[in-house]
């Protein structure tokens, strides 16, 4: 589908490198199909999460209904989620913090077409500082060089 909802109207792409295609995992796929079959509006047309009456969410609504109620619930401040966006910032910071996926793939994934804009404006820093250094001992085998080269 080369179209997209936006502020509750169908429309074109925003871009050549707008359109993407996510695989799923088989469970979230299956999950996804579930839950669309036992709604009221099953077809394929229709979003997977669609409003009472069948039509896209509507963005402020579920802002004001569903993330600012759940965001005060946690006691988290306004100001660290922001809107929506924050989690496909966080989802972007775990898949490259995981390793999963590379750099080039984790742009794809998210429609960008410089995989350096990726990571430099959707991932975040995980920790804090520069992390631990632990990994080097691996790396880098230390045990036996001091004998090695004294």
């Amino acid at each position: 589908m080369d179209e997209q909802v936006y502020r509750g109207e169908r429309k074109g792409l925003k871009s050549r490198n707008a359109y993407r295609s996510v695989p799923l995992s088989p469970e979230m796929a299956r999950a996804l199909a579930d839950w669309r079959q036992g709604t009221a509006f099953a077809d394929a047309e229709s979003p997977v999460f669609p409003s009472r009456v069948g039509t896209p969410l509507d963005y402020k609504a579920l802002y004001n209904r569903a993330l600012v109620p759940a965001r005060k619930a946690a006691g988290i401040p306004a100001d660290e989620v922001g809107a929506f966006h924050a989690f496909r910032r966080t989802l972007a910071s775990v898949v490259h913090g995981s390793g999963a996926k590379s750099s080039r793939q984790l742009c794809d994934w998210l429609g960008h077409h410089d995989p350096a804009f990726t990571v430099r404006e959707y991932v975040g820093t995980m920790d804090v500082g520069v992390g631990s250094a632990d990994f080097l001992d691996e790396l880098i085998p230390v045990r036996g060089w001091e004998a090695a080269h004294s």
